[in-house]
């Protein structure tokens, strides 16, 4: 088969798994999306993926960007042509073929590339089963009757002792409006798909103030930092909207309430 000059021919083994990474991710920085295509696999050689990922920069399947907001790093997001390119391998939420709403939005990079280390932190453990991406998420609300009462930042599936817990995943960078959270509470309360919620947040402050708003919730929703659980994992202190800290492990072993 020939091909015109300057195009490329996609590999299934390597090009299709980084680019479905970037989609899931959003955003992802260049040590980011090594370290999972590397425990993934899909990539053995770091000159490799390097050589791979500015091929694929260059023939406009990648978007490249040095947000000065995040040193040291270029920070990688996927294009219309490679959304395109993932036809077929993979869902893709609808949203995601239109781009332009997110190129250069340091908030929105920031946001992802802490999901990102969350992600990898779980990872590295060996607690996680199955990491459910946004995209995923949407996905599956949008396009089947199956789907979550909130498009979630992700719903992980976590290996406890002997047990698998289905959890679904918040991240909160800063305060939003208050009419943010009274519809984020109702759409929790509503959900039965799940019923563990995790609420991460930036810091301490942000904590007590989001908390608030779920003092009247009937779901299990757990909040901490999500700088202390990157470190301590199933360890990490969390606490609910009326009780006293507890760690994630025992948090997540409780009975469901009764709905």
């Amino acid at each position: 088969m020939r091909y015109f000059k300057g195009a490329i021919q996609l590999n299934p083994q390597h090009d299709h798994p980084l680019l479905r990474q970037v989609l899931h991710c959003g955003f992802v920085t260049h040590g980011q999306l090594w370290e999972f295509m590397a425990r993934e696999g899909f990539e053995a050689r770091r000159d490799c993926f390097g050589w791979r990922v500015k091929r694929l920069v260059d023939h406009g399947f990648l978007e490249r960007h040095t947000p000065s907001g995040i040193a040291g790093s270029f920070v990688y997001s996927l294009t219309a042509d490679g959304a395109c390119s993932l036809a077929g391998f993979g869902p893709l939420y609808p949203g995601t073929t239109t781009f332009s709403d997110r190129k250069e939005d340091l908030s929105r990079m920031l946001h992802a590339i802490e999901l990102n280390n969350i992600n990898l932190a779980l990872l590295r453990s060996g607690l996680l089963l199955r990491w459910m991406s946004e995209v995923e998420v949407r996905s599956r609300n949008e396009l089947t009757g199956g789907g979550y009462a909130k498009d979630y930042d992700a719903v992980m599936t976590l290996r406890i002792d002997d047990m698998e817990s289905q959890v679904a995943l918040e991240y909160e960078r800063h305060a939003k409006a208050d009419s943010r959270y009274v519809d984020v509470v109702a759409r929790v309360g509503r959900e039965r798909r799940v019923d563990r919620f995790l609420y991460l947040v930036a810091d301490f402050n942000l904590l007590l103030f989001v908390r608030r708003f779920f003092e009247s919730t009937n779901q299990r929703v757990y909040f901490g930092v999500a700088s202390e659980f990157e470190r301590d994992l199933l360890e990490t202190r969390v606490v609910d909207a009326t009780s006293g800290y507890t760690r994630l492990a025992s948090a997540l072993a409780m009975a469901p309430l009764t709905q």
